[in-house]
This record gives structure tokens, sequence and C-alpha cells, in this order.
């Protein structure tokens, strides 16, 4: 079950990184 957690977060994290980097 941590499995699934631990992918959203990942999920979430590359979501904000995206973000930050196409607004840079």
């Amino acid at each position: 079950m941590a499995i699934v957690g631990r992918a959203s977060w990942l999920k979430k994290n590359y979501i904000r990184a995206a973000a930050l980097l196409s607004t840079s």
C-alpha cells in the first residue's frame, strides 16, 4: 500500500517541477 502513496507523492513532485520549469 505504501507504494501507492509513494507514486502519488512522486507524481505530485513531478507536476510541481514541470510547472516550475515551464514558468521559468
